[in-house]
């Protein structure tokens, strides 16, 4: 089984602040007892996984090294006409789409070696970078009304959630913990940030109002829960969790509660997606023997 560790040690070297930064949760459970409603999006040689769909829908952009080097690729929502979007910087790991469509924010090592925020125009353009900071800044999430990125950064000492205005200005720190949070979420109607977090002792899913206050926790357990999604209407959060054993995608109500396993396979299973219309989930895979896309079809059950 491929660990997020494993993933990106090859793409990135640095302080243990950077390598947990970067550390993605391995996830795990199901759906009717077996995979149904699969289908393999992309099937290259090299590694594609961190789906994000196009606000319309119609594409998916997602991280590969299928050129030798790790960058930003876009493909129809079918997997076809795959093409490259950001292939110039160091990294490409954590992907957010504008709400227009227009831009991408992603998290990359600058000039300067430090990792950053920084944002494309889709198809492609020029980088641009968002934040210069000597704390690490990564895991940039666009904001639902398209004004703000929530990210992970070091700049207060510790990985923390903040959040910062596109249009330029000072960034607010929305968590404060002496462990790390990281993987921002926004909630659809932009009111939450649902985040990562070990302050309980192990990794699992945290929510805060999206102005700052006191997190409340959604998962619990011994298992590594990570990753988390909005469904388009705001019930529901897929995540990814090993809780079965294995790293799979889960869902729970948006509110915390019993999860429900999606997936079934022995293999890695991790950075779900929900589509905008709601009906499908797209994912990371090994499934295949190495690395790819697939799409999970979900209807109208969430």
């Amino acid at each position: 089984m491929l660990s997020s560790v494993e993933l990106l040690s090859n793409a990135r070297s640095g302080s243990a602040a950077v390598a947990l930064l970067f550390c993605g949760a391995i996830a795990g459970a199901a759906f009717s007892g077996q995979d149904d409603g699969m289908t393999q999006i992309t099937a290259s040689v090299a590694r594609d996984y961190h789906p994000r769909w196009s606000p319309d829908g119609s594409q998916i952009a997602f991280t590969s090294d299928r050129s030798g080097k790790t960058g930003i690729w876009l493909a129809d929502a079918d997997g076809l006409g795959a093409v490259p979007i950001e292939m110039d910087l160091e990294g490409d790991f954590a992907l957010s789409w504008a709400p227009d469509g227009r831009r991408i924010a992603f998290d990359a090592r600058g000039v300067t070696g430090n990792v950053e925020i920084f944002s494309v125009r889709a198809p492609r353009g020029t980088p641009l970078q968002l934040t210069r900071h000597s704390g690490a800044d990564a895991h940039p999430a666009w904001s639902p009304d398209g004004t703000r990125i929530a990210f992970a950064s070091a700049r207060g000492g510790n990985m923390d959630i903040w959040v910062m205005p596109v249009a330029g200005g000072e960034a607010v720190q929305i968590t404060s913990h002496v462990t790390s949070d990281f993987h921002p979420a926004w909630s659809p109607d932009g009111s939450q940030i649902a985040f990562t977090s070990s302050r309980s002792g192990n990794r699992d899913i945290w929510v805060v109002d999206a102005g700052g206050g006191v997190p409340v926790q959604l998962t619990t357990g011994v298992s590594l829960d990570d990753r988390a999604a909005w469904s388009p209407d705001g019930h529901w959060i897929a995540f990814g969790s090993d809780r079965s054993g294995n790293a799979d995608i889960w869902v729970m109500p948006a509110e915390g509660g019993i999860a429900e396993r999606l997936t079934f396979a022995e293999s890695f299973d991790s950075y779900p997606d929900w589509s905008p219309d709601g009906t499908a989930i797209a994912f990371g895979s090994d499934r295949s023997g190495n690395l790819d896309v697939w799409i999970l079809e979900v209807g109208e059950r969430y």
